[in-house]
């Protein structure tokens, strides 16, 4: 079989076409693997925000199993509760108790995450003008890491009660 320049170009043809046919099948499964796995991706993208959510939920839960509980902290503890910011107590810490002429006094420092403005601005109004009888001493404040719109809050308060202390 002679080969003439007719039958080149047809070969030519038929193998560009058939090389076309398979680049294209190729980029088609390809295409398809690409849409498969970020679909698995956003899917683990999901699952790894929830861990790490329960992660954090997980170490506000282990920090408040070491509350010590106090009446002083339970009344602190209803004082967050009424406010709707129960969720958001990473610790309270009992720093002094002592009396000095019948009235029993007790520092505690109340560390609260992941207040908004108003909510901190909520929680210091109860504290200072809330019946419990709590004075606020000190707060330090510094940004959430996670969202910073948000703060995170040292609050050391004073509970001053007339008695010998409950």
């Amino acid at each position: 079989m002679k080969l003439d320049k007719r039958n080149i170009l047809l070969i030519s043809i038929f193998a560009l076409i058939l090389l076309n046919a398979v680049l294209f099948f190729n980029l088609r499964s390809l295409d398809k693997r690409e849409r498969r796995l970020k679909t698995k991706l956003s899917a683990m993208t999901k699952v790894y925000k929830e861990y790490k959510e329960a992660s954090s939920q997980y170490g506000i839960l282990k920090k408040r199993a070491f509350i010590k509980e106090t009446p002083s902290a339970s009344a602190l503890e209803g004082l967050l509760e009424g406010l709707q910011l129960r969720g958001k107590l990473t610790r309270i810490k009992p720093i002094q108790k002592k009396t000095v002429d019948g009235y029993s006094m007790e520092d505690l420092e109340v560390e609260v995450s992941g207040l908004t403005l108003e909510e901190l601005v909520r929680l210091l109004y109860r504290l200072e003008n809330g019946r419990e009888g709590f004075i606020v001493r000190s707060m330090r404040l510094k940004r959430a890491f996670s969202e910073e719109e948000r703060l995170d809050s040292s609050i050391e308060v004073l509970l001053l009660r007339a008695g010998s202390g409950s």
